[in-house]
């Protein structure tokens, strides 16, 4: 009777230990993910005092962004942030951003993106990346480079860690190139280059995977 009443405690035991590791991850995603939905406001106004700094936006602006930071702050802590301002290679300012980190082994991250013209932000997580220009979802960007929308890939990046360029493909068609942001020699060195005429459509896709690319890989380096 004794050993039948431990058995049933070391039982109650287990299922209580499961119920509160299961209890406790439903906490804890939900609560980082309300967290992240309340800091994506709250960067969007910290990076306000960053735009009136900011060139206005030109057509032929993506070609020359460089991988030059000015105006850059690292807040170190649990959740660090950096921000700063990407130039061109004429040292005018283009792109404001904002980036902060959550629990990094498992890679969750928001960062945001400004230019005079348009907001880009992603959502980060160790799978995907999802990717936003204006509030309007662009699509996926899965850990091969793929970027999907719905059930379609619209584009690829290369996400090669050694290669000095990473091709661009819109819909199979290799369209751009950046250059990658881990090896690069300068900051005043060219990022993005572009070999085909695109539709404004299809430069919004290009230049919202270079600028996640452009900040992301160099903020982990």
């Amino acid at each position: 009777m004794i050993r039948f009443a431990l058995l049933l405690t070391i039982a109650a035991l287990g299922i209580l230990f499961i119920l509160k590791e299961v209890f406790g991850f439903f906490l804890n995603t939900q609560g980082v993910t309300s967290k992240m939905k309340q800091d994506i406001n709250d960067l969007k106004d910290e990076l306000e005092p960053l735009l009136p700094k900011l060139s206005p936006w030109e057509e032929n602006d993506f070609e020359l962004l460089s991988f030059n930071r000015t105006d850059e702050i690292r807040e170190t802590g649990v959740n660090p942030v950096i921000k700063g301002i990407l130039t061109n290679i004429y040292q005018e300012k283009l792109v404001a951003f904002a980036y902060k980190e959550y629990y990094h082994k498992k890679k969750k991250a928001i960062l945001i993106a400004r230019t005079s013209a348009h907001e880009f932000y992603y959502k980060i997580s160790k799978k995907t990346v999802e990717a936003f220009r204006d509030n309007v979802h662009l699509g996926t960007l899965l850990p091969d480079g793929s970027f999907i929308e719905g059930n379609d890939t619209i584009a690829h990046i290369d996400k090669s860690q050694s290669m000095s360029l990473l091709p661009i493909n819109i819909r199979g068609k290799k369209v751009a190139s950046l250059v990658n942001p881990i090896n690069h020699t300068y900051p005043n060195t060219r990022a993005v280059k572009i070999f085909e005429n695109v539709t404004d459509d299809d430069k919004e896709i290009i230049l919202s995977l270079s600028l996640f690319e452009l900040i992301h890989r160099t903020n982990n380096t």
